[in-house]
């Protein structure tokens, strides 16, 4: 029950951090911001794009790894000393920082 009430949150507050990130990036990354408004950004577009380049990826595993362990738990054959693990081995397909 912890690792899934941990899973919610996190999965909640990642779509959070995503959808402020695509909005700065789709509104405030724009040539049509005033010089004054672009002097006074702390990072640089690139900068902004580097750092946040997979957050997306992170937020497609730990979303489909919540939604395959909320299902796995209410499987029949459920098993709290192997569910974890199955459901994890599982969805790691190719190397993401997680």
């Amino acid at each position: 029950e912890e690792i899934l009430t941990s899973e919610i949150s996190y999965v909640s507050q990642l779509t959070n951090c995503v959808e402020v990130i695509q909005y700065y990036v789709s509104h405030l990354m724009n040539e049509e911001m005033d010089e004054t408004l672009q002097k006074s950004k702390i990072l640089k577009d690139w900068q902004i794009r580097t750092i946040f380049s997979i957050i997306e990826s992170i937020l497609a595993f730990h979303s489909n790894f919540l939604r395959e362990y909320e299902q796995r738990m209410q499987a029949k054959d459920y098993s709290a000393d192997v569910c974890v693990g199955d459901v994890f081995i599982q969805n790691v397909g190719s190397p993401i920082y997680i």
